[in-house]
């Protein structure tokens, strides 16, 4: 499915068992895997000792959990959150990062950090089928036509890479703070989901639109939820000055508050 997947680890046992499937289940034959681990850095700490210790870890850990027909490559290095992981992924043209974590565990400081496609993966457990994960997609939308396209091609590139056309399902949500123009913005934004709608439909068949009203960060992630989603596909902004993904508070909660999958498109 992925040519050249970039997997953080923790080196836990739950980051083992992910890092298993998403080797067999998501890797390109012909790709390969980046897995990387960072070292904190702390006063008195030998830290060239302890990143070659953690580097032999973590070429068991791979070597315990990674197929042996998948090729991987596997780097531990020392400095700060936010500096180590995008250095790795940049530096070896990583196309899209696998973060695996708990569903109680924030992810918003990596996803921030990564300007790369991501695939957030929030489960208490893989699927058992891995098709699974593309068999109700939802896509959240900001109607500006520009990003929204980038957002809708990179998902149909993915399905048709796939050979997958599943039901979609775009959603919106509309502020309704000030009562003198929410008729308005929700008339407007109907008929933008509307055409989006058909475009979708143009080339995968079923595609329908959901509009909501009212608080967005909290009407959104329960919509996600109702329409029992396998994967979310949202879109954020890059800064590129500093190579990072812009979480505005409605992303924040779609990608913090929702349990299932979440796709991650960069956009310009």
């Amino acid at each position: 499915m992925f040519k050249r997947i970039f997997y953080p680890t923790d080196l836990s046992e739950r980051s083992g068992r992910d890092l298993k499937w998403v080797a067999t289940n998501l890797s390109d034959p012909s790709g390969e895997m980046v897995v990387a681990h960072r070292v904190g850095v702390s006063v008195g700490t030998d830290v060239p000792e302890l990143v070659s210790q953690i580097q032999i870890a973590l070429d068991e850990f791979c070597e315990a959990n990674i197929p042996p027909e998948t090729a991987y490559k596997a780097f531990v290095e020392a400095g700060s959150y936010g500096e180590v992981l995008p250095s790795i992924a940049q530096r070896e043209g990583c196309s899209i990062a696998v973060v695996a974590t708990s569903p109680r565990s924030s992810v918003l400081p990596i996803v921030q950090s990564l300007a790369i496609p991501q695939l957030i993966l929030r489960w208490e457990a893989p699927p058992v089928i891995p098709g699974n994960l593309l068999n109700s997609v939802v896509v959240a939308t900001n109607l500006e036509q520009e990003r929204s396209n980038q957002v809708i091609m990179a998902l149909r590139d993915l399905l048709e890479k796939n050979n997958r056309k599943p039901p979609i399902t775009l959603i919106h949500g509309v502020p309704m703070a000030d009562p003198s123009s929410a008729h308005l913005l929700f008339n407007q934004a109907s008929e933008a989901m509307e055409m989006a709608r058909q475009e979708v439909e143009s080339w995968n068949g079923e595609a329908h639109s959901k509009l909501v009203g009212g608080q967005t960060e909290e009407e959104l992630p329960k919509l996600v939820r109702e329409l029992n989603t396998s994967l979310l596909v949202i879109g954020l902004p890059i800064k590129t000055d500093i190579w990072q993904l812009i979480l505005g508070n409605t992303a924040e909660a779609l990608v913090d508050r929702t349990a299932c999958p979440v796709l991650v498109i960069p956009t310009s």
